[in-house]
C-alpha cells in the first residue's frame, strides 16, 4: 500500500511540474506575442534581369538576386539587417511602425555588383506589409524620398500637409 501511495503521490508532482512548465511557457509565448504586437514585418523580394538572356532586348526574363544584403532603417533609428534567400526573398521581423521607409538590397551576380532601392509605405503594428518586388518605380520613388529627407524637405512637406505615403 504504501508503494502505491508513493508512485501516486510521485505521478502527482510529475503532472504539477508539468502544468507549472507549461503555464510557463505559455507566459512566455504571450508577452512574444504582445512584443510582436507592438512591431510589424516587412517581406519582399530583389530580382534582376538575367544577363544570361542577351537575345531578349526588354530583358523581361528576371533572376532572383542571392544573398544580397538587405538593410532598413525604421523610426526607432533601429537598423535591420537581412539577407536574401536562393528565391530573392527577404523578411524583417520587429519593425517599429512608421512609414515611407526604404528599403536598400546590395548584392553581386557574375561579379557584377546591384544594388536596389524599395520603400515600404507604411509598417503598421502587428501587421505583415508586402513591399513585393523592387523595380524601377519603386527605386525612382526610394531616391526621390532619400534625396527629400537629405535637403531636409521631405519633413517640411509633412509639417505642411501631415504625414502621407507616396505611391
Amino acid at each position: 500500500m504504501i508503494q502505491k501511495s508513493k508512485i501516486k503521490l510521485i505521478a502527482l508532482i510529475l503532472l504539477i511540474l508539468i502544468f507549472i512548465n507549461l503555464n510557463v511557457d505559455c507566459l512566455q509565448l504571450n508577452e512574444v506575442k504582445v512584443m510582436s504586437a507592438k512591431k510589424g514585418i516587412i517581406y519582399g523580394r530583389i530580382m534582376i534581369p538575367d544577363p544570361t538572356s542577351v537575345e531578349n532586348k526588354e530583358r523581361k526574363n528576371l533572376i532572383p538576386l542571392v544573398n544580397a544584403k538587405v538593410t532598413v532603417n525604421d523610426s526607432e533609428n533601429i537598423d535591420h539587417t537581412v539577407f536574401t534567400d536562393e528565391n530573392g526573398f527577404y523578411q524583417f521581423t520587429e519593425v517599429a511602425p512608421g512609414i515611407n521607409y526604404i528599403i536598400t538590397a546590395i548584392g553581386k551576380f557574375n561579379e557584377k555588383e546591384f544594388i536596389y532601392k524599395d520603400v515600404a509605405e507604411e509598417v503598421i503594428a502587428g501587421e505583415i506589409y508586402y513591399a513585393g518586388t523592387a523595380d524601377f518605380q519603386s527605386m525612382a520613388t526610394a531616391s526621390l524620398i532619400e534625396n527629400l529627407r537629405k535637403k531636409g524637405l521631405f519633413e517640411i512637406l509633412e509639417a505642411r500637409i501631415g504625414p502621407y505615403c507616396l505611391p
